[in-house]
């Protein structure tokens, strides 16, 4: 009887112990395989800001070369020319008594440059050439413009034309110019350029946004 219960006692603890093993390898069947170390080093936004910057440093146009007193004169009679050109089409097609009035303005004010430079040699560069073909792009959507958006295009324009002549001035024309008599010419150029974009864009608020603010007010309850 005795040697019944021993040898029972064994083929149990052969079971469990069979048993146990079983449950230990369906565990390490299921378990997930340990991921990999990464190695990588932790993101620095700093990095990637400076590899921002460097590609735009890259991409960046040249600043452009040194230019003599005629170019810088040349520089000035483009964008003399463009402001009588598209005023003078304004007076034509304008609807609006606004636009009509700044058309006016620039064609009382522009001119002196191409009179005062006269005298000067014709001189290409870079800077007059891009003034120049921004102004010829704005002339010929003016006047491919519809009745309806022909003072919108103007004024947008003038507003575009004499802010990038108003960087020129201040970044190049004046602090290049060699002698007294055009460094205060250019001034007040620079002056009548403040104004004209002044005028354009109060001209902006009373032909756009002014109407847009009245018919919203209409609408209200």
């Amino acid at each position: 009887m005795r040697r019944d219960s021993l040898g029972l006692g064994k083929r149990r603890g052969i079971v469990l112990a069979f048993l146990a093993g079983i449950s230990q390898s369906l565990a390490c069947i299921s378990a997930p395989a340990p991921k990999a170390r990464d190695t990588r080093p932790p993101f620095d936004p700093s990095s990637f800001e400076l590899a921002k910057v460097r590609r735009q440093e890259t991409s960046a146009p040249s600043s452009p070369s040194m230019l003599d007193d005629a170019q810088i004169v040349e520089v000035t009679r483009t964008l003399d020319a463009a402001e009588l050109a598209q005023a003078r089409l304004a007076q034509r097609r304008s609807r609006h008594e606004r636009v009509r009035k700044l058309a006016k303005h620039m064609l009382n004010g522009g001119g002196h440059l191409l009179r005062a430079g006269s005298a000067q040699r014709r001189a290409a560069s870079r800077v007059a050439d891009e003034l120049r073909a921004r102004a010829e792009r704005n002339l010929q959507r003016l006047e491919l413009a519809s009745n309806d958006a022909f003072d919108r295009e103007f004024i947008e324009a003038q507003i575009d034309q004499h802010r990038a002549m108003l960087d020129k001035l201040n970044s190049h024309l004046i602090p290049m110019a060699t002698t007294a008599k055009l460094r205060n010419a250019l001034e007040q150029t620079r002056t009548l350029v403040e104004d004209h974009l002044s005028q354009a864009t109060a001209a902006r608020w009373a032909v756009e946004v002014a109407p847009a603010l009245r018919t919203a007010s209409a609408a209200l309850p």
